[in-house]
């Protein structure tokens, strides 16, 4: 009982995990805190006011590289630009994007201004969207790494242009693999590829056969086969059909084709589990086809 008094009778010293409400300015570095301090006429330490916490909080911002530019593109973000007319929404993105066209491609990491180039993809017109994606060409395999420039990148594949589209998948090429281990960028490749139609079969096979190895990569970085590149059913259907006219020794190397495939992807599936990452629709997909060809002992 005599512990849980002194616990009761204990004073709060801006140090404790206790520190809550109005006094977390006090977090941090405590009495050596220079936000958190300051001196008065008289030489004695005293808190900051609310108001000129604020106001210092404001002045650090400005202070950041491109601080002014974020700052006025976060005033516009904080409107909420949805509900506005169509007119309306026009000048707001304009004015946004007047702010901060000239950096671009310096500001698409800050966690703040890539929010504000995401609401310009989402309601800005055609031709305000490709304002926003010309500086960005050659950062989009970069900015899926980003734990917030990713963001940007699927804002793209949402309301971007098919042209959008197609120049994110060719910078990402012969990366996707690696882009899938990582928890951000992962994301960008499941929403390229469940957001494919069903239809363009050679745009969804173009990130499986990444999968697959590297000398199907290389083939098709060389060859610009993006949108017609085939299935693992059709890799092993080819090597298969060309056992009949190869001699002995190739038929052996052409015969290790699809152990090494199944091989690659077994440990990629490793990688995979331990990561808990098997909720990606590009998983269940190369899932499936390992299933389609492996035996019961594999």
């Amino acid at each position: 009982m005599s512990d849980y008094n002194n616990k009761k009778k204990r004073k709060f010293d801006g140090k404790s995990s206790m520190s809550h409400g109005k006094y977390n300015f006090l977090k941090g570095k405590g009495k050596n805190n220079n936000n958190a301090w300051q001196y008065n006429n008289k030489g004695q330490k005293q808190a900051y006011t609310r108001k000129e916490r604020n106001e210092l909080r404001k002045q650090r911002k400005l202070e950041r590289p491109h601080g002014e530019i974020i700052v006025k593109a976060n005033t516009i973000w904080s409107q909420s630009i949805g509900r506005l007319s169509a007119q309306e929404r026009h000048d707001k993105v304009e004015s946004l994007l007047l702010s901060c066209e000239s950096k671009i491609a310096d500001i698409a990491y800050r966690h703040d201004a890539s929010r504000s180039l995401q609401l310009l993809v989402k309601y800005g017109t055609q031709k305000q969207k490709n304002r926003v994606f010309e500086p960005l060409k050659g950062h989009f395999l970069k900015l899926s790494q980003n734990h917030y420039g990713h963001h940007l990148v699927l804002k793209f594949l949402s309301f971007g242009h098919k042209d959008h589209r197609l120049q994110i998948l060719t910078e990402l090429t012969g990366h996707i693999e690696k882009l899938s281990l990582q928890a951000d960028s992962a994301k960008v490749v499941d929403y390229l590829y469940a957001s494919t139609k069903s239809n363009n079969h050679g745009e969804k096979n173009a990130i499986l056969i990444e999968f697959y190895g590297k000398s199907y990569i290389m083939e098709k970085q060389m060859n610009n086969t993006i949108n017609n590149s085939v299935s693992l059913n059709d890799i092993l259907t080819s090597v298969n059909s060309s056992k009949s006219s190869t001699t002995p020794e190739d038929s052996i190397s052409t015969s290790g084709t699809k152990d090494l495939i199944l091989k690659r992807l077994r440990a990629y599936f490793t990688k995979i589990i331990a990561k808990s990452m098997l909720m990606f629709r590009y998983v269940h997909s190369l899932l499936m086809n390992y299933f389609q060809h492996c035996n019961e002992t594999e």
